[in-house]
């Protein structure tokens, strides 16, 4: 009578134990797809304020994105964007620039990282030669 006892409790442990690895891959899974969290939501906020003509509204959600995570480069490059858009060279190109900084820290796929960079680079070389003229 006692084999049946045993069995039921090495089920339950190894239960345990796969859920315990099931758990551990789906967080490194999730948290690989999601990185930075709320900043990525705050983007996407940003973006339909923006798309909706309320432009100071988008500045303060990423503004927000900023502190929160200023280690995820999007936000910075967004209000780089929308500071352009309003005629803030200069606080445009400073965004740009904060956005190349934390963008060459984070890893990103290679071509990925090559055609971001780029554009990021051309936004920076564009806004220092207006700012040249002015």
């Amino acid at each position: 009578m006692a084999f049946p006892r045993i069995r039921t409790v090495l089920t339950h442990i190894a239960a345990a134990v796969v859920g315990a690895l099931v758990g551990i891959m789906l967080t490194h899974w999730v948290g690989a797809w999601f990185r930075h969290g709320w900043a990525e939501v705050a983007v996407v906020m940003a973006d339909q304020a923006y798309n909706a003509g309320n432009e100071d509204k988008a500045i303060l959600i990423l503004s927000q994105a900023t502190a929160k995570d200023p280690d995820y480069y999007e936000p910075f490059n967004y209000l780089g964007r929308i500071y352009s858009h309003k005629g803030n060279q200069a606080l445009a190109l400073e965004m740009y620039q904060k956005a190349l900084e934390v963008f060459d820290q984070e890893g990103i796929d290679r071509k990925t990282r090559r055609l971001e960079r780029d554009f990021i680079t051309k936004n920076i070389d564009t806004l220092q030669k207006q700012l040249e003229v002015q």
